[in-house]
């Protein structure tokens, strides 16, 4: 079995080509946003993602909400995780359109993941009591639920996630 495939973004500002197997792109502009790898940053930058994501979706609420869903928690993850506390990092994010899916893309450099993959991907045990709950867990299950295609590299020291969010 082979893995999925990254999505294949174009560089910034770029009309993607068609697809290898000949399906066409429906609106690939890429639209790319920086922000300092800070809480407040990632507040206001979800904003204008949340302006973006209408752009290029405007027919489908339920992709956009999916989409933003799923960028909050990997730019809230790569802000707690990815960097160390008090430091200055950078993220960089592209959002584009292709076959009524929204393709993702970000870009840190902060520190890799653990083993060099996602974290895993199972549920974390509901079946315990509250005061037994895990704290966290439950956003990369979220992100795995709403999200296909998705892939992870650490390239030049720097950390890179890929992945589309489906219509429906």
């Amino acid at each position: 079995m082979t893995a999925p495939t990254a999505p294949q973004m174009p560089r910034d500002g770029e009309i993607a080509d068609d697809k290898p197997n000949g399906s066409s792109m429906i609106d690939a502009r890429v639209q790319t946003l920086s922000l300092k790898a800070t809480p407040d940053a990632v507040t206001q930058t979800m904003r204008q993602v949340r302006a973006l994501l209408v752009t290029l979706h405007p027919d489908n609420a339920g992709v956009c909400m999916n989409a933003e869903l799923v960028l909050a928690e990997i730019l809230n993850n790569i802000v707690e995780h990815g960097y160390a506390p008090g430091a200055l990092g950078e993220i960089e994010i592209q959002l584009s359109m292709k076959d009524n899916c929204i393709l993702m893309r970000t870009c840190d450099g902060g520190c890799a993941m653990p083993g060099l993959s996602l974290p895993d991907p199972d549920q974390p045990d509901l079946d315990v009591d509250l005061s037994d709950l895990p704290e966290g867990g439950f956003g990369w299950f979220m992100i795995r639920a709403l999200a296909r295609n998705l892939s992870y590299e650490r390239k030049a020291d720097r950390n890179r996630i890929c992945l589309e969010i489906p219509p429906g």
